[in-house]
């Protein structure tokens, strides 16, 4: 299984962090929620089933010898690597959307929507056009072959 990690420190205690963190985390589109522990400070969320690759997204928070909160994301899927940057991808929504609701909590505002990755369907589309090259290309060799004989 390959993994890929992200830490980021936040400058408030644990438990409002964990709040964040599961706020935010609950708005990524297309994830569930498989693990829910405000005891220990730990989320697990989960993408996809069976050959969709599927993912698994797991925070969680712990306090710093400081007083501050250091949340640590680490996004898994069921592949020996990650040649198209899946997980890359997944990482920097949680934690641009944690971002976004750590900047409105501290403006008062509304967050913004968790933003859009649109990673599988632009290698899904790479891979079907690949497809058709390929195909399209055997196609041309054949009919030159049919004329020319």
């Amino acid at each position: 299984m390959a993994k890929k990690s992200k830490d980021l420190l936040l400058d408030m205690p644990p438990d409002h962090a964990f709040a964040l963190a599961r706020a935010s985390a609950y708005e990524i589109k297309g994830f569930r929620c498989v693990v829910d522990d405000p005891s220990r400070y730990a989320l697990k969320f989960s993408k996809g089933f069976g050959l969709t690759n599927p993912m698994e997204m797991e925070i969680w928070v712990q306090a710093t010898p400081d007083g501050r909160a250091q949340v640590n994301f680490q996004a898994g899927i069921l592949a020996l690597a990650d040649p198209f940057g899946f997980l890359t991808a997944s990482l920097e929504q949680f934690s641009a959307h944690l971002e976004n609701h750590r900047q409105a909590w501290l403006a008062g505002t509304a967050p913004s929507p968790p933003p859009a990755n649109n990673r599988a369907l632009w290698v899904n589309v790479g891979c079907i056009g690949a497809a058709f090259l390929i195909i399209g290309g055997i196609f041309l060799i054949w009919l030159i072959a049919a004329l020319a004989g």
